[in-house]
């Protein structure tokens, strides 16, 4: 998986024939903190999947004869061959994800303290993946996806650590109030030693490949 800052309309990213859309693309520039079972969220899923899909069908044009002679390289490492023997089951990863992301008193009213015990948990659990073996009876996609779901969470929740207030559908039961000195995006990276930074105290194209 690949997780890229959207750089302008065409819904496009900083790697070239890479286009996000719908959940894989941020709705803060047209909703802030807000969202919902539909209003911005359909309507966000619905025009960029046309933007991104158009953009992309334009991009692969534009290649012409070029297509076939491009060297490109996977970067992907997480839910493939780790270094270690240890056996890696993609359907206890995703359910040791959703045990942390699922609970109320855990995603929703959060709190420092217990934002930072479930980092704990998924760390460890990132930890397992990046040096485990991935059976060979277990789909690549599913592996994927299980390591895609550990690492967003590990980004939500460093990000809801660093936003020391309550903003929008983030919630801390310890910084219960709105702080207008934090009205800024804050962007998250990497993968085994994560930053956490406001948007305009880091660069805007750093990829993040999972």
């Amino acid at each position: 998986m690949a997780s890229e800052l959207q750089i302008d309309y065409t819904c496009a990213t900083s790697v070239n024939g890479l286009y996000a859309a719908g959940d894989a693309a941020t709705r803060e520039l047209i909703c802030g903190g807000f969202t919902g079972g539909g209003s911005h969220n359909a309507a966000w899923a619905m025009s960029s999947g046309y933007w991104s899909g158009q953009s992309a069908a334009t991009y692969a044009l534009s290649l012409g004869e070029k297509a076939a002679l491009r060297s490109v390289r996977g970067v992907g490492e997480a839910g493939l061959q780790g270094a270690g023997n240890n056996r890696f089951s993609p359907e206890d990863a995703i359910a040791a994800t959703q045990a942390e992301v699922f609970p109320y008193d855990r995603n929703l009213f959060r709190t420092a303290t217990g934002l930072s015990a479930s980092l704990d948990r998924l760390n460890d659990l990132w930890q397992e993946i990046r040096n485990s073996q991935t059976p060979a009876d277990i789909q690549i996609v599913r592996s994927r996806e299980a390591a895609a779901m550990v690492a967003t969470a590990r980004w939500m929740y460093n990000s809801g650590l660093q936003r020391q207030e309550t903003r929008g559908m983030h919630k801390r039961e310890d910084y219960p109030q709105q702080d207008p000195n934090q009205q800024y995006r804050i962007l998250s990276g990497r993968l085994d030693k994560i930053w956490v930074k406001p948007e305009s105290a880091v660069a805007k194209r750093e990829l993040v490949a999972v």
